[in-house]
């Protein structure tokens, strides 16, 4: 039998579970015998032959030892004749037979009879290994089932609450937003998808003399416990008040508190922020336009060199027909939270980093992000390279209520994991004979993964307890209607430690 892993059965949703819990079942064979001990000799008899020497008992082969007849008792006539032990016949890996020695007939004389030895008994050689020792643990030799759970993505959505995203109280592309996330959410939840959620809308208010970053926030926690506190705490939100109460975007001053809020995080998987926004930011003022996207492009290339991912959505503001978008600047926010390049913003008419510089550095809150993405000398807060990467941006087509969810949906399928920790399984360590992956097999939906480090699933020397889905295999994994990953290896493939 062999070794495989299952996971649970899908639950029907939009986005289903993503393989949140896989069941191993191992059937383990255990080999070597126990070996023979020595054969027993014939017994003493009275006038007659020794009796039988006792064949060997099953084990790893070796034959049993001579089984000696004793010589007989004087008899009160003629002598005993000759009592035999018969030769134990051989056999391969079952006992010897019995060797019986007959018994002599009686002595007419008075004469010392001598009864001869028994022939030596063979108990037959038992066979190699098929046999199961005792000695060898019961729980080693047993089919036994083990569930364990992928480590857990962490998603913190971070929602643009600035101005542009109402008409007024009530309306407004913020409202469609929020009904998009809930219901993406809640399918989550409904469908068991194991999946750490946290959620934080902010904004730059101006109700005081100095405006100030408003960042309403709920704390990270597994979606099937933690969607009710943020569904009550998003459907709260709405524009400052009084209608009409000016409302910026000071993104620069919120991504660091959301850094904090990702690093103290308790998940043990990858752990992501999802930028819902126009790109339209600012540093809580109506200023210069170039410097507060490459402060933010700083900080989030910061937060990936902190292995924090960061997802962008375009969220269409109600100006410009209600689908404006600073696409240049969600690019480079999408490609700086993935590793790619980002390329240098030209809205403000900069040609190179040290125009960036000379532009920004009298303004107090991109000196902050320009310390805190480590630069020196004169230079962007940004880093930027020519040309620029292709991180998706997840950009709807519309406003509407489904084109937003079909994009957050898309977004959050992109945090699944393509690697599997089999490292704790039940309180045991598996590891895979790396040597032996060919026997293994791996399916998505049904279909046949190859084995390839490239484009397949690999388990490396350097790694022997983690299986990996790579390039378009990983890419398949993660389509959001792909839901069903199976692993099947063989027992020879497995270690448990």
């Amino acid at each position: 039998m062999g070794l495989r892993f299952v996971p649970a059965p899908p639950v029907p949703g939009a986005l289903r579970s993503l393989a949140t819990c896989l069941a191993v079942c191992a059937a383990l064979g255990c080999a070597g015998g126990k070996s023979t001990p020595t054969g027993t000799g014939g017994s003493s008899a009275t006038g007659s032959a020794g009796k039988t020497g006792s064949g060997g008992t099953t084990g790893s082969g070796s034959a049993g030892t001579t089984g000696s007849g004793s010589a007989g008792t004087t008899g009160s006539g003629a002598a005993g004749t000759t009592g035999s032990g018969s030769a134990g016949t051989t056999g391969s890996g079952s006992a010897g037979t019995t060797g019986s020695g007959s018994a002599g007939t009686t002595g007419q004389a008075g004469t010392t009879g001598t009864g001869a030895a028994g022939t030596t008994g063979t108990g037959a050689a038992g066979t190699t290994g098929s046999g199961v020792d005792a000695s060898v643990s019961d729980a080693a030799c047993q089919s036994a089932s083990y569930t364990f759970a992928p480590k857990i993505p962490t998603v913190f959505i971070l929602v643009d609450r600035s101005g542009s995203e109402f008409t007024d109280a009530t309306t407004g592309v913020f409202f469609n937003l929020r009904t998009a996330v809930l219901q993406v959410l809640q399918q989550l939840m409904t469908s068991n998808t194991q999946m750490r959620i946290g959620l934080g809308a902010f904004v730059g208010d101006h109700g005081t003399s100095t405006c100030k970053p408003v960042f309403d926030t709920v704390a990270i926690g597994d979606i099937a416990t933690n969607y009710t506190a943020i569904a009550n705490k998003y459907n709260s939100l709405g524009p400052l008040l009084p209608t009409g109460t000016k409302a910026e975007t000071p993104m620069s001053a919120i991504i660091p508190m959301v850094q904090t809020v990702l690093q103290a995080d308790t998940g043990t998987g990858q752990k992501y922020m999802l930028v819902v926004s126009d790109g339209q930011t600012d540093f809580c003022d109506d200023g210069n336009n170039a410097c507060p996207p490459d402060a933010v492009t700083g900080e989030i290339q910061t937060m990936y060199t902190a292995s924090l991912g960061t997802l962008v959505i375009g969220l269409p503001s109600q100006m410009g027909g209600g689908m404006a978008f600073n696409q240049a600047a969600l690019q480079d926010w999408a490609n700086a939270g993935a590793g790619a390049n980002a390329a240098l913003p030209t809205n403000g008419g900069a040609a190179t980093p040290l125009d960036l510089y000379n532009q920004c550095n009298g303004i107090t809150d991109w000196k902050s992000a320009w310390t805190t993405s480590g630069r020196t000398g004169m230079t962007s807060a940004g880093l930027y390279m020519t040309p620029g990467g292709t991180a998706p941006v997840f950009t709807p087509s519309s406003t509407s209520t489904t084109d937003l969810a079909n994009q957050i949906s898309a977004a959050i399928s992109g945090v699944k994991s393509c690697t599997f920790d089999l490292s704790d399984v039940g309180g045991k360590s598996i590891k895979v004979d790396t040597t032996k992956l060919a026997q293994a097999k791996v399916k998505i939906q049904g279909t046949t993964v190859p084995l390839d480090a490239t484009n397949g699933w690999n388990v490396s020397a350097s790694a022997p307890s983690q299986l990996v889905l790579s390039g378009t295999a990983c890419t398949n994994w993660r389509m959001p209607n792909n839901t069903l990953i199976d692993f099947a290896f063989p027992c020879s493939t497995i270690i448990f430690e």
